[in-house]
């Protein structure tokens, strides 16, 4: 996990002012709880849909919010 933010802001902006540019090998998405379990959702900036994460950011995002 390179960065987060707890502030409201389109991902575009917070790639920008968080890591200028997105790494080739980075995924964007937002982090929410739904019925007391984290929801990791998928850009629909940058990959043109909302998407379930894929199972290896879940994990990190599980890990680092409990």
């Amino acid at each position: 996990m390179v960065d987060y933010t707890w502030a409201m802001m389109p991902h575009i902006e917070f790639v920008k002012r968080s890591v200028g540019e997105l790494p080739e090998d980075a995924w964007v998405g937002t982090i929410s709880k739904i019925d007391g379990e984290l929801a990791v959702i998928s850009s629909k900036t940058f990959y043109g849909v909302q998407m379930p994460a894929p199972e290896w950011v879940a994990k990190i995002v599980n890990n680092a919010f409990k």
